[in-house]
Parts: structure tokens; sequence; C-alpha cells
């Protein structure tokens, strides 16, 4: 599957929610307790998230480590971008980058495998399901 590094990138941070989701527990004594909760899925689902977040890292890593090196060299090796024309070549370049399309080999999941009818995965909201659309 053909993806730009943009859509990429959205797509490993929807995969990455699917990990659960926050609740709140209060314990005994009242205290506030946040813990992840995990969405209810299949052992094959499971299996087939963690494969696209590896591959799609696989690609993404290099990606950040050239991102990080443009702007080490538009901002002369400090830590913040000042000059005005600078910063819009560093953004056209950056946009270049996100652009670029790679082809991932990725498990494509369905909305079956998802259970979106359980109890307990009724918190995947529908951004998360826009971010996650192209698996």
């Amino acid at each position: 599957m053909k993806l730009s590094m943009n859509d990429a990138i959205m797509l490993l941070n929807g995969l990455a929610q699917l990990d659960g989701h926050q609740k709140i527990y209060k314990e005994s004594g009242g205290t506030e307790k946040a813990v992840i909760v995990g969405y209810t899925l299949s052992a094959k689902t499971k299996l087939a998230i963690a494969l696209n977040r590896k591959r799609l890292g696989d690609i993404l890593i290099p990606l950040n480590e050239q991102r990080i090196a443009l702007f080490k060299e538009m901002s002369d090796g400090n830590e913040t971008l000042n000059d005005i024309k600078k910063i819009a070549e560093f953004q056209k370049q950056e946009k270049e980058l996100l652009s670029h399309e790679e082809d991932f080999k990725l498990t494509m999941l369905t909305l079956e495998e998802l259970r979106l009818d359980d109890e307990n995965n009724r918190d995947i909201s529908p951004s998360l399901l826009i971010m996650i659309a192209k698996v």
C-alpha cells in the first residue's frame, strides 16, 4: 500500500491508540487513579496491529532522523530557527519529506476485527477510526 509519510505518521499514531483508553477509577478512600483499559481484540488483530506498527516505524524512524538533520542544518546547529526565510525554507523542505510516498506492506483490518459493537470497544472514537482508515 502506497502512503505518504504524513499519512503513515497519522496511521502509526492511530494504531498506537488501539492499545487502549484511559479510565479513571475511584479507589477505596476516594482517591482517583487513571488506568489504561485495553480494547477487546483478538490475538490475530493484535498481531496485525503490532506488525503494522513495526513496518511503519521502520520507515518513519529514518524520516525523523532526516527531519532532525534538516532542522540542524537550517538552524546552523542552534536549537531554534529565528530567521523567517529559514523557517519558510525548512517548512517547504519538511513538506517535501512528508509528501514522499513509500510502499508499505500492511495487514488490512476489518471493522469486524475491531469489534466496534463490543461494550469495551465503544470508546474507539470516530476520530481514531479516521486515523486508521487506511488499513
